[in-house]
C-alpha cells in the first residue's frame, strides 16, 4: 500500500465577492485532476468514499486556520487561532467545504484582502486525496492558476474553470522591492508573526492605527522582500515579511527573515517566476546582514558571528514590548 502523505492547495476566496458576504459554500476540490505547483492531486470516486468515511468517523467540525499555523513548530499552541469552522460535503462528484462560519477577526481579514485563498490540507496516497485535516486562510496558495469563486444560483459560490489568478501573466511589472540595510534586530522572545504586522502596519499608517486605508504602501512594501504592483491595494498579496518596525524605525528582523527563508525553501513563496531569482537576492541580502547564508545555499551557516550589538527594549505599543539585540549597520 503506498505510503499516505499530506500537502496543501489553495483556492481563491475573494473574487466574485459580493458586497461584504462571504461565501458558506467553498469548493474545495474539483472532480478529477486538480493541478498545484506541488504536483497534480486527483479527486475520484476512491476519495469520495475514504474522505467522507473519515468525516464521519472524526464526527466534529473541522477548523479554519491562518497559514497552516497548526503545521508550525514554532508557534505555541495557544496562539495557533482557529479563523472558522465548517462541515463537508460532496455534489457533482466535487469536495465543498458547507455551513462556514468565520470568526469575526477572519471576517476583517478577509474583508481588508488582507488574505485571499483556502488552503485545504489533506493526506494523500500517491497523488489521490484520501482524508482533509483542515483548511487555511492564506495569502500564499500553490495551486496552479487558484481558481477565483463567482456567484451561482442558490447563493452557492463555486470556482470558475475559465478565470484564475494570473501571477505569472506576460509582461507583468516586477514585484520584487528594492533592498535597503536597516538596522539588524534579534528578539529575545518568541516571534510573534502577527505582532509582527501588527507594529508594520501601524509605523506604515498615517495615524498609526495600522488600518489598510490609512497605510502608505510604499512604505508598508519596505517590510517585505514582494508585492504585486498591478494591485497595490490588496494587502494580501505582500508576500515574505521580514521586516518589523520597532520604536518608529524599520528593522530587519531576524525570526521574520527566517520564516521567509523557510517559505522559499519549502515553495510557498509564491511569486512569479521571472521575480523569483531576484527576491532570493534581495532576502540573502538580509540574511548578509546577520552573517548568515539563505537557506537555499549549499554553504548555509545556522549562526555566525555577528557585530556588537546594544540592548534595545522599547517600543510605543504597550501590550507588546519587544526586547532584543539591536545593531545599526555602519553606513
Amino acid at each position: 500500500m503506498a505510503k499516505p502523505e499530506r500537502a496543501a492547495l489553495a483556492i481563491d476566496l475573494l473574487s466574485g465577492l459580493i458586497g461584504d458576504q462571504l461565501p458558506t459554500d467553498i469548493r474545495l476540490f474539483r472532480a478529477g485532476t486538480n493541478r498545484t505547483k506541488k504536483g497534480d492531486f486527483t479527486f475520484d470516486g476512491e476519495s469520495v468514499k475514504r474522505v467522507m468515511a473519515s468525516a464521519a468517523d472524526w464526527g466534529n467540525d473541522y477548523s479554519f486556520d491562518y497559514e497552516h499555523d497548526i503545521l508550525n513548530p514554532f508557534i505555541p499552541g495557544h496562539q495557533k487561532m482557529a479563523a472558522g469552522w465548517f462541515r463537508l460535503a460532496v455534489a457533482n462528484d466535487e469536495l465543498h467545504a458547507v455551513d462556514v462560519r468565520y470568526t469575526d477577526l477572519a471576517r476583517q481579514r478577509i474583508l481588508a484582502k488582507e488574505v485571499r485563498y483556502v488552503s485545504p490540507l489533506f493526506m494523500h496516497e500517491e497523488g489521490v486525496v484520501t482524508e482533509i485535516l483542515n483548511v487555511a486562510l492564506t495569502s500564499t496558495p500553490a495551486t496552479c492558476n487558484a481558481q477565483p469563486l463567482v456567484p451561482l444560483a442558490g447563493g452557492l459560490l463555486l470556482a470558475d474553470d475559465q478565470q484564475g489568478a494570473q501571477t505569472d501573466a506576460p509582461n507583468a511589472p516586477s514585484g520584487t522591492v528594492s533592498f535597503e540595510a536597516t538596522p539588524t534586530y534579534d528578539p529575545f522572545l518568541v516571534y510573534d508573526a502577527a505582532e509582527n504586522l501588527r507594529r508594520v502596519r501601524s509605523w506604515a499608517s498615517r495615524d498609526g492605527s495600522g488600518q489598510p486605508g490609512t497605510l502608505d504602501l510604499e512604505l508598508y512594501r519596505k517590510a517585505f522582500a514582494w508585492y504585486d504592483p498591478r494591485s497595490p491595494e490588496n494587502l494580501g498579496d505582500y508576500r515574505l515579511l521580514h521586516h518589523d518596525a520597532i520604536a518608529g524605525e524599520l528593522v530587519v528582523s531576524r525570526p521574520a527573515l527566517i520564516e521567509a527563508g523557510r517559505q522559499v525553501v519549502a515553495g510557498n513563496a509564491v511569486v512569479p517566476e521571472a521575480d523569483f531569482e531576484s527576491v532570493r537576492t534581495h532576502l540573502a541580502k538580509e540574511f548578509a546582514l546577520f552573517g548568515m547564508s539563505p537557506p537555499w545555499d549549499e554553504n548555509a551557516t545556522k549562526t555566525t558571528a555577528t557585530p556588537p550589538r546594544k540592548k534595545f527594549a522599547t517600543d510605543k505599543h504597550p501590550r507588546h514590548k519587544p526586547t532584543g539585540r539591536f545593531h545599526r549597520p555602519t553606513k
